[in-house]
């Protein structure tokens, strides 16, 4: 499963989720973790498009580092 299908599940709970008589997406927190989530898969995603240009554009290169960090 991709990371946006994740979050769109994820959204989709939390607009259906009532606490304190109100949706659990109307809370800040809520609001601040899904933000955070979004800026995680943006920076995921820039890493590992970033290290396939690396291996891409050297005859030989050295991206042992990036490659472990995007494994992560």
């Amino acid at each position: 499963m991709c990371f946006y299908c994740w979050t769109e599940k994820t959204m989709e709970h939390a607009m259906s989720r009532q606490q304190f008589g109100k949706e659990i997406i109307d809370f800040e927190l809520i609001r601040q973790k899904f933000s955070k989530m979004a800026v995680s898969i943006y920076a995921m995603e820039a890493m590992a498009y970033m290290t396939a240009g690396v291996i891409d554009s050297y005859q030989k290169p050295d991206a042992s580092i990036e490659a472990a960090i995007v494994k992560v």
